[in-house]
């Protein structure tokens, strides 16, 4: 097998499982999470240099609906990733509730904590 053939291949399987990932609207709830993120990060800095009441509701109540959806979406993926089996293993269901709770609030964490040090340093 060549290279040429071998590139091909990777870029129809790159190609069939984005388009799995798009039809079921998983692309777009990445997206929507992260921007979210993003948004709720940056309402939290404007609260800790103006201390405005208002925005730290904005956060609270925006941090509670990026987590209920992130995790949404995770059971979403692993329910059709699973989708064959009629009964859930008790090891599945337990890593869902595992990855749909860390997996947002470490995302939050971080894009916290990134955007603080690029509004900080100036870049």
């Amino acid at each position: 097998m060549s290279d040429r053939d071998m590139l091909d291949k990777m870029f129809d399987f790159c190609e069939e499982k984005t388009k799995w990932l798009y039809e079921r609207d998983l692309i777009k709830n990445w997206f929507n999470i992260i921007s979210w993120t993003t948004l709720t990060g940056f309402i939290l800095l404007m609260y800790q240099k103006t201390e405005a009441w208002p925005l730290l509701g904005i956060v609270i109540v925006s941090c509670v609906l990026i987590f209920f959806y992130a995790w949404h979406t995770n059971y979403e993926v692993i329910k059709l990733v699973t989708n064959k089996s009629k009964k859930l293993n008790k090891l599945i269901i337990f890593f869902v509730l595992i990855a749909g709770t860390f997996i947002p609030v470490a995302v939050m964490f971080y894009m916290f904590q990134a955007l603080g040090y690029i509004i900080k340093t100036g870049i």
